[in-house]
């Protein structure tokens, strides 16, 4: 299936991909923004009757200062694949386009992307099929609490001296360290990571206390009420 660059007449589609997949969703002026500033890094994945079926959304982060080590980059803002087009490799394509073009046109140095912590298949492809790597993790990145890790794929071919590489991820039935190999370089990650264990943990327990105190509140019953004669 084709990948091409997204235009303004691919939007719409954009965008229904977008509600249709993520919980994660943008208004049109938010799509139209990328469109006119970052035409270049935005793409959109076709079946063959020229349907999108899948898109990722990208910028160059404007918060880089050299001297603070922050070089030009890029980032994913948005990547989404309907069902029916998931393991043909959409998703992979789509993102190395992006890269591609990071460094290209822009000299950037690295892509990076936010990822929820429990979502297994996003991590998995990531990782194993693209160059990301663990830098940071933001606590309460999403709307609705989720933890994000943060991930970054370094173009420099020396290697990444920061990058962590995630074990297993982190789910809340068993919380366990070490599900992420932090490299000694990295302590501000490896601190922000166990932070987030603790987050989970604590989640966890109110779960269970809230599954105690409904499974010990008297039941209703529902049985119709005879008559009185």
């Amino acid at each position: 299936m084709p990948v091409k660059r997204a235009k303004f007449s691919d939007l719409l589609d954009m965008q229904h991909c977008n509600l249709n997949c993520l919980p994660e969703n943008y208004g049109m002026k938010y799509y139209l923004y990328h469109a006119v500033c970052w035409r270049q890094l935005s793409y959109v994945n076709q079946d063959f009757n020229g349907k999108v079926n899948g898109y990722v959304l990208a910028k160059m982060e404007e918060d880089t200062n050299e001297e603070e080590g922050i070089p030009e980059h890029g980032h994913i803002t948005s990547l989404s694949v309907l069902r029916t087009a998931r393991q043909l490799g959409s998703a992979a394509r789509l993102v190395k386009c992006a890269r591609q073009k990071v460094e290209d046109v822009f000299d950037g140095k690295y892509l990076s992307l936010h990822v929820r912590c429990s979502n297994a298949a996003a991590i998995k492809l990531y990782q194993e099929k693209l160059e990301f790597k663990v830098h940071e993790i933001d606590l309460a990145y999403y709307g609705d609490g989720e933890d994000a890790f943060q991930m970054k794929w370094l173009f420099d071919k020396a290697g990444d001296p920061f990058g962590a590489t995630i074990v297993q991820v982190p789910t809340t039935p068993e919380i366990k360290t070490g599900k992420i190999e932090w490299p000694s370089t990295n302590v501000d990650g490896r601190i922000k990571y166990h932070e987030h264990l603790k987050r989970l943990a604590q989640q966890q327990r109110e779960a269970a206390a809230k599954k105690q105190q409904e499974d010990a509140a008297p039941k209703r019953s529902h049985g119709r009420r005879g008559r009185k004669s």
